[in-house]
């Protein structure tokens, strides 16, 4: 029964301080004790005084104990304290004019009834002490400014003796949604050669930050600069692409010395011709059919060969072919008609024949598709400057490479040339020819063969290029018109 009433009397407690505690926090109000019961051992002075301590306002003393107070005294004071019972079985009675609590203390002895009651009052009862206010806090640092970190950082690497203007590099440092900082290094020379380092979220600029943020730059920065420094490694595509416009370069200066050559012919001709040495029996003029021939042969010769010099180099690859074998062909034509001859007559007009078809074929592909050598070189020029390089211009490149590819086979062109010398070497095997003739017309037939073979066989430039890339492992297949071109339809592509 002793451990229930003290539950009970903590339960009350409790009670007692929630209500008149928050009471008492809004607004004291004055006390006056109304009774005090004479069984329970309660010191009223005492009472009072620890109520006057902590602070409480309290009415006259009462006259004398009764067991209730009376309705007059309940109106004249804001609070009644009634203590009753023995210290056993002590209570105390609250009362104001909206609500009566009643609550029942632990038990106690007749010598700390008086602390027991004093302590529920004072704890039930006194103003609830008010922390003073916080102080507000101090305002924080302004956010740092990307210029001020930047500049920060550009005088450090000063410092250092880095220079990035001497580096070749740009930095440039941001700062994403969530507060990080980041450097971006990238390269003047090479904007595609670029690192991206993450520097951290902070706002104070230290010494010790800016050190350490400086350290992971600076490594950037050198990495960058020796980056740009070093040779780049074209694709495999790329590659095979410079060693084609190569070939073009190489194929110009072999044109330039066929040009030379076909002007020194056609110059020893002329000379022969003008001294009457030539054989057999031929002059410079027009006076007879062979003659004549012999002539033009030459002249078609120096001619075209001279032509080649101030041709554009689109045309002069086909310029040297027509005119040299055009050249030939009225060379063979003149042994032709020259009534005295140690050659049987239908060996040089095969010869004959097969250089003008030749020629006629050649002639006929510089004019359906037209080369773009010009392009080619001056592409060539233009990839070996830094950063030229892009699949838009490589693109480009290709297409005009592709157009290089003459639209007639090269064995169809040179057939006629390559039957004629053919024909031509027939009397060497045949019965009936001295050996002077037979070894004519086996130079001349082996001479037009030779020419036409070496035209015919030799890979272009365009199907050596696209051996190299499958040889790479690159596999190149288009598709669509030619830029450029008048006649005919292109596949290509690649994967």
């Amino acid at each position: 029964m002793g451990v229930q009433r003290s539950v009970l009397g903590c339960v009350g407690l409790a009670a007692a301080v929630a209500i008149w505690g928050h009471s008492a926090a809004a607004e004291p109000a004055a006390l006056h004790i109304a009774a005090f019961d004479a069984q329970s051992c309660v010191s009223e002075p005492e009472v009072r005084a620890a109520l006057e301590q902590a602070g409480l306002v309290l009415g006259s003393p009462s006259p004398s104990p009764s067991p209730s107070p009376s309705p007059a005294d309940a109106e004249a004071a804001s609070t009644q304290i009634q203590i009753q019972g023995t210290p056993e079985h002590l209570s105390i009675v609250l009362r104001t004019a909206e609500r009566v609590v009643s609550t029942s203390l632990p038990p106690a002895t007749c010598a700390t009834a008086t602390d027991v009651v004093a302590a529920f009052l004072v704890s039930a009862l006194a103003p609830v002490p008010l922390a003073p206010p916080l102080p507000a806090p101090p305002p924080g640092p302004p956010p740092l400014q990307a210029e001020t970190l930047l500049e920060a950082v550009r005088a450090e690497l000063a410092r250092r003796g880095t220079q990035l203007v001497l580096e070749r590099v740009r930095l440039s440092i941001e700062r994403d949604g969530s507060g990080t900082w980041f450097a971006r290094i990238s390269g003047a020379d090479q904007p595609s050669v670029t690192r991206t380092i993450v520097l951290g979220n902070f706002d104070e600029l230290s010494a010790p930050r800016i050190a350490t943020v400086t350290d992971g730059i600076a490594l950037a920065v050198r990495e960058v600069s020796a980056l740009q420094r070093a040779p780049a490694v074209p694709p495999p595509s790329e590659l095979a692409l410079r060693h084609a416009l190569d070939r073009v370069e190489r194929d110009s200066s072999v044109s330039t010395w066929l040009g030379v050559g076909e002007v020194a012919l056609g110059s020893s001709l002329l000379l022969l011709l003008l001294g009457g040495t030539a054989q057999p029996n031929a002059h410079l003029g027009f006076d007879t059919g062979g003659d004549a021939f012999m002539t033009a042969s030459a002249s078609v010769a120096v001619l075209g060969g001279s032509a080649s010099f101030f041709v554009p180099d689109d045309y002069r690859r086909a310029v040297i072919g027509v005119s040299g074998l055009a050249a030939f062909g009225a060379f063979s034509t003149g042994l032709t008609l020259y009534g005295e001859h140690s050659v049987p007559t239908y060996s040089t007009a095969a010869l004959a024949a097969g250089s003008y078809s030749s020629a006629a074929l050649l002639g006929l592909n510089a004019i359906i598709r037209t080369p773009q050598i010009s392009r080619l070189r001056a592409a060539r020029r233009r990839l070996r400057e830094p950063g030229a390089s892009s699949d838009e211009v490589r693109s480009r490149v290709e297409a005009d490479l592709a157009q290089s590819e003459p639209p007639l086979s090269p064995l169809l062109s040179y057939f006629p040339l390559i039957a004629g010398g053919v024909v031509a070497m027939l009397p060497s095997f045949a019965d009936g020819f001295s050996n002077d003739e037979r070894v004519v017309v086996a130079a001349g037939g082996a001479i037009s063969c030779a020419i036409g073979l070496s035209g015919a066989l030799l890979p272009s430039n365009y199907s050596r290029y696209q051996r190299e890339l499958r040889e790479l492992g690159v596999s190149d297949i288009s598709f669509g018109v030619l830029p450029g071109a008048r006649y005919g339809i292109s596949l290509s592509g690649r994967f």
